[in-house]
C-alpha cells in the first residue's frame, strides 16, 4: 500500500497505476526483445547481484528460473526478455530517501 497525506488515507489509484504501469511495461520489453540465451557471467552483469543471492531470489519466486541447456546436463541460463522484466520490476530509489539514509 502506499500512504498518502497526513489524513492517514491509502491511495489504491496510485498503486493500481503502477501496478498497470509495470504490466505494461513487461509487456513492451517481451514484444521488443529479440529473445536470446543469457549465461551466468552476463546475468550477473545486467542485475548487478551475486550468484548465491539469485540463487535464494529464485527459491523465493522473486527471480527468474534458470534453465537448463541441454536435458542430461548442468549448464543453465536465462532468458534474456525474464532477466529485463525483472529488472524493470525493481523499485526506484526516491532520491530524497537516499540522503536520508546516508
Amino acid at each position: 500500500m502506499v500512504f498518502c497525506g497526513l489524513q492517514g488515507l491509502f491511495c489504491f489509484d496510485n498503486v493500481l497505476g503502477l501496478i498497470k504501469t509495470r504490466v505494461n511495461l513487461m509487456d513492451q520489453i517481451k514484444t521488443n526483445t529479440q529473445d536470446r540465451i543469457v549465461r551466468e557471467a552476463e546475468r550477473k552483469q545486467l542485475t548487478g547481484i551475486s550468484r548465491t543471492t539469485a540463487w535464494n531470489l529464485e527459491k523465493r519466486g522473486d527471480f527468474p528460473k534458470r534453465r537448463k541447456l541441454y536435458p542430461q546436463g548442468s549448464a543453465v541460463c536465462w532468458l534474456l526478455s525474464d532477466l529485463q522484466v525483472w529488472i524493470a520490476s525493481r523499485e526506484c530509489i526516491d532520491l530524497g530517501e537516499q540522503n536520508e539514509l546516508n
